[in-house]
C-alpha cells in the first residue's frame, strides 16, 4: 500500500502513476500469473489458437486501459464467450471468418457507446441473465471434463456430453486425470488458505507450478505407452499446450468471405449480446468493489471495449471484456488506478517474450481443471439457491433459462427465458393481459414538482425490466442533486430486475448529493425477505423454523440475558459497513443477532453472522464470519487495523507500506501488523499497558473507526462457546482501554458483582435485556 490515506481517491492518468505504480505493479503481477493461463485455457476451450487468448489480454492491458471508462477493471477475453465461439468455429471453419465476426462485433459495440445504450444493462431480467451465465458455466465443464480424463466426448449436444461423462470414465487415462484431479484441488483449496503469501500467488499459478513438474516425471514431451491395471495408456506431447516460440508467427488477419452468410451474423449477434452484458454487468461489479466508489462510465466502456476487440481480432485475439475475475484480484491486491491494467498486460507481453518455450510444458489437463473450476463458479449451485431466496418465480425463471439454452441454444434460451419472465409477471399480477400488454409498453409515470429541488415520481400499472428504461428516461430529466420521492403505492407489480436497479439508483444519486426514497412498497408483499424480491399485493405463506445452531444460540442467550434475533437481515449492515474490511468485501447479509451491553460502562454491543464476498460474480468467494461490534462514545479512539502479521505483510513493505511497530515489544511486534493514517494517535494509544495486553491475549482481528470495535477470530461461523470467548474477551479490552486511557466519557465506578468473564480484574454486572 502507499502512503495515501486508504479513502483519499486516488489521482488519475500520471499523477496517478507516480503515486500509485508500486500497488498497481504488485498487483497486475498477480493479475498476470492469473490471466496467463486462463487466456491459454480460453483459447483452447473455444478450439482456437492458444496465443490467441494471450493477444487479446495484452491488447486488454496496452491499449484499452486509455480508452475505456473504468479505473481499476482489468480487461481481457471473457470464458462466457467460449460456448458462442465453438459454435461459430462449427459453422464458419476458420478461425480467420471467426476474427471477422469479432470485428464486426467490436463495431456494434462501439456504435451502443455512441448512442448511449450502456443503459441496456437494465433491459434483460437479472435472473435470465444469472441462467445464461450458469448454462455457459455448465457447458465450460461437460466438455472441459472429458479433456480431463484424457479423452473427448463425440456427443453433438450438451447433454450429450453430459451423459457421455460416465460412460468415458471407464476408459479414462490415469495419469492425464491424475494431473486434473490435483489441480481441481488446489483450485479448491487455495481460497480456503488465509496466508497472505500463499493468496498472493493466484490458484492457476500453482496448478501450473505443480503439473509441469508432473509433465516431465512422466515423460510428457515424448509419445510412449504407460501400462497400468492390465491396461495401456498413451502420454505424448500432444497432451501438451501446443504454442509457437515466436509471437510473431500468432499473428492472424481477419476474413470477411463469409460476412453475406446468416451463420456469420449468428455468430456476430451471439458474440455481440454476450460481450456487452458481460462487459456492463462486470463494470457494476467492479464499481461495488472498489473502496474509492469509482463508478465506470458504462457507454465509455462499451467503446474502448469494443476499440480493443476490433484491435485485438485484427491481429489474431479475442474479444476484450471488462474481467470480473482479474479485476477482483487487482482489487484484492491492492491495485488502484488503471495503471494496473496497463502493466498485466505489460507483463503478459514479457512473459511471452521471455518465457514462450515454456509454454508448451503446460499439460491441457491442467488448463482443463481451470476451466473446470471457472465453468463451476459460473455455475455454482449457490446461484440456485441466491435465487430461491429472492423468490420462487426468480428460481423458476433462472432454471428454465438454463434448461432452455442447454436444449435449444444461447439466443433462442434467451428469448425463452423473457418471455418466461412475461408470463410469470402476467399471472403474478392478475392484471388483464391488454391492461398487461399496455402498461409493459406505456407504463404511466407522473412527475409532480413540489419545489424546485424536490419532486414526486408516481408509477401506476406495471414496473419492470422491460420498461424501466422509461423509467430511467424521466429520471434522468430532473435536476441532479434534489430530492425524490418515487410513489410505487400504484404498481400492480414490482420485479425483481427493478428492485435491484433501484438500490444501485439510489446509492449512485445519494453520493453525488441527492436524496432518493422509493414509498407505497409497504403495500407490496412477497414470498422472500430479500431486498430485491419481486413485489406483488400477494400476502406471503411462510414458516420459519430455528435450526440446531440457532437454538443453542437461542439458549446461550437466555443464560446470559441477552436478547436474540435469528431473522435474516438484508439492508441494517450500515454499522458493520463503516469498518475498513468491507470496503472491498460486500455484504450479502447478517443474522443471528446478539444484544448486549456493559451497564457500568454503558456500552453496547452486538454479536451477528455476517454472509459477504469477495470478488464478484463468477469471481465470488462467499464468506460467513461472526463478528462482533462494540459502540464506544464518537471519536474516542484512533482509526486503525490490527492483525495477525504474516510474511506477505514484511514484503508487502517494498510498496511503500510500513505497519507501527513497537521495537521494545518484540512479542507484540512479532504477532500483529497495525495499520493505521495517524501514527503519533496510534502510539499514544498503544501504551505499555494496552500492548502487555494484546501480548497475552489471544490473536484477534481487530478494527476501530474511532467510535466503534470490530472483533473476529476466523472466516467461518463461530460456535456458542467460541462467541462466548469473544464476548469475555472484548470484556477484557474494553475494561483495560477504560482503565489505561482517558477515551470512555466520564468515570465510572466499578461494581463488584462477578463478571461474565469470571476474571476478578475485571468485575462486572451481568448484561441484561
Amino acid at each position: 500500500m502507499s502512503n495515501t490515506p486508504p479513502h483519499a481517491l486516488p489521482k488519475d492518468w500520471l499523477p496517478g502513476l507516480i503515486e500509485n505504480w508500486r500497488n498497481d505493479l504488485i498487483a497486475a503481477f498477480s493479475v498476470a500469473l492469473v490471466a496467463l493461463p486462463l487466456g491459454l485455457g480460453i483459447a483452447i476451450a473455444a478450439g482456437v489458437p492458444p496465443m490467441a487468448g494471450l493477444i487479446a489480454a495484452m491488447v486488454g492491458g496496452l491499449v484499452t486501459t486509455f480508452i475505456r471508462g473504468g479505473t481499476v477493471s482489468i480487461n481481457g477475453p471473457p470464458a462466457s464467450l467460449i460456448i458462442v465461439m465453438v459454435a461459430a468455429m462449427s459453422s464458419l471453419g476458420d478461425y480467420r471468418h471467426l476474427l471477422g465476426v469479432f470485428v464486426v462485433a467490436g463495431i456494434l459495440q462501439v456504435l451502443f457507446g455512441v448512442f448511449k445504450l450502456g443503459k441496456l444493462r437494465d433491459f434483460f431480467p437479472s435472473s435470465v441473465i444469472h441462467g445464461m451465465l450458469a448454462a455457459i458455466g455448465v457447458i465450460i465443464m461437460s466438455q472441459q471434463i472429458h479433456v480431463a480424463m484424457g479423452g473427448k466426448s463425440a456427443a453433438d449436444s450438451t447433454f450429450g456430453i453430459l451423459l457421455d461423462i460416465p460412460n468415458k470414465m471407464f476408459s479414462l487415462n490415469p495419469i492425464v486425470t491424475l494431473v486434473s484431479v490435483l489441480s481441481l484441488a488446489i483450485l479448491l483449496l487455495h481460497p480456503r488458505i488465509k496466508n497472505k503469501m500463499i493468496h498472493f500467488i493466484p490458484a492457476p499459478m500453482f496448478v501450473l507450478a505443480l503439473s509441469i513438474p508432473l509433465v516431465l516425471i512422466f515423460d510428457f514431451l515424448n509419445p510412449h505407452t504407460v501400462n497400468l491395471f492390465g491396461n495401456g495408456y498413451h502420454i505424448g506431447p500432444d497432451l501438451l499446450l501446443d504454442v509457437p516460440s515466436q509471437l510473431q508467427a500468432s499473428i492472424l488477419f481477419p476474413s470477411f468471405a463469409k460476412i453475406g452468410e446468416p451463420a456469420f451474423w449468428t455468430a456476430v449477434i451471439g458474440i455481440n449480446l454476450v460481450a456487452t452484458i458481460e462487459t456492463l454487468l462486470g463494470a457494476a461489479a467492479v464499481d461495488k468493489l472498489d473502496p474509492f466508489n469509482r463508478k465506470t462510465d458504462l457507454n465509455r466502456d462499451l467503446i474502448g471495449v469494443g476499440l480493443s476487440t476490433v484491435l485485438s481480432a485484427c491481429i489474431g485475439g479475442l474479444p476484450i471484456i471488462a474481467v470480473i475475475v482479474r479485476s477482483s484480484v487487482n482489487i484484492n491486491h491492492g491495485g488502484k488506478t488503471r495503471w494496473a491494467n496497463f502493466f498485466h498486460g505489460l507483463l503478459i507481453l514479457a512473459f511471452v517474450l521471455l518465457f514462450a518455450s515454456y509454454l508448451s510444458l503446460i499439460p491441457l489437463a491442467a488448463l482443463a481443471a481451470i476451466l473446470i473450476f471457472t465453468g463451476y463458479k459460473l455455475a455454482s449451485p449457490k446461484s440456485l439457491t441466491d435465487a430461491y431466496r429472492k423468490g420462487p418465480e426468480q428460481f423458476f425463471i433462472l432454471a428454465s433459462t438454463l434448461y432452455l439454452i442447454l436444449s435449444q441454444g444461447l439466443i433462442e434460451g434467451i428469448l425463452a427465458g423473457i418471455g418466461i419472465t412475461l408470463m410469470t409477471h402476467l399471472v403474478l399480477s392478475r392484471m388483464p393481459l391488454k391492461l398487461f400488454l399496455k402498461n409493459q409498453f406505456k407504463p404511466k409515470v407522473q412527475i409532480f414538482s413540489e419545489s424546485t429541488e424536490r419532486y414526486l415520481i408516481k408509477v401506476q400499472g406495471l414496473l419492470n425490466f422491460g420498461n424501466v428504461l422509461n423509467l430511467i428516461k424521466h429520471l434522468e430529466k430532473l435536476p441532479a442533486q434534489s430530492d425524490l420521492d418515487l410513489d410505487l403505492s400504484h404498481t400492480y407489480l414490482v420485479d425483481h430486475t427493478t428492485m435491484e436497479f433501484l438500490d444501485d439508483y439510489r446509492e449512485k444519486y445519494e453520493s453525488s448529493g441527492g436524496s432518493f426514497d422509493v414509498i407505497g412498497l409497504d403495500l407490496h408483499q412477497s414470498a422472500s425477505h430479500h431486498p430485491h424480491a419481486l413485489r406483488v399485493h400477494v400476502p406471503p405463506h411462510q414458516l420459519y423454523t430455528l435450526t440446531r445452531r440457532q437454538q443453542q444460540l437461542e439458549a446461550m442467550c437466555e443464560s446470559h440475558q441477552w436478547r436474540f434475533e435469528a431473522p435474516i437481515l438484508w439492508g441494517a449492515t450500515r454499522n458493520i459497513r463503516q469498518f475498513q474490511f468491507f470496503d472491498t468485501r460486500p455484504i450479502e447479509f447478517r443474522n443471528n443477532l446478539i444484544h448486549g451491553h456493559y451497564q457500568d460502562l454503558d456500552l453496547k454491543w452486538e454479536v451477528a453472522d455476517v454472509t459477504f464476498d469477495e470478488g464478484a460474480m463468477n469471481a465470488k468467494e462467499v464468506y460467513r464470519t461472526t463478528v462482533q461490534i462494540i459502540e464506544l462514545p464518537d471519536k474516542q479512539l484512533p482509526p486503525f487495523t490490527m492483525e495477525q502479521e504474516e510474511l506477505m505483510d514484511k514484503i508487502l513493505s517494498i510498496s511503500g507500506f510500513e505497519d507501527v511497530d513497537f521495537k521494545t515489544y518484540t512479542n507484540f511486534s512479532s504477532r500483529f501488523v497495525i495499520k493505521g493514517l495517524d501514527e503519533k494517535a496510534l502510539r499514544a494509544f498503544f501504551t505499555p499497558k494496552i500492548l502487555a495486553f494484546f501480548e497475552k491475549e489471544k490473536i484477534y482481528h481487530l478494527e476501530s473507526n474511532g467510535h466503534a470495535l470490530f472483533i473476529f477470530k476466523y472466516l467461518r461461523l463461530a460456535t456458542p462457546q467460541r462467541i462466548e470467548e469473544m464476548v469475555r474477551y472484548s470484556e477484557r479490552l474494553v475494561r483495560k482501554l477504560h482503565a489505561a486511557t482517558a477515551a470512555l466519557s466520564a468515570p465510572v465506578s466499578l461494581r463488584s458483582e462477578p463478571s461474565i468473564t469470571g476474571d476478578p480484574e475485571f468485575p462486572v454486572q451481568p448484561d441484561r435485556v
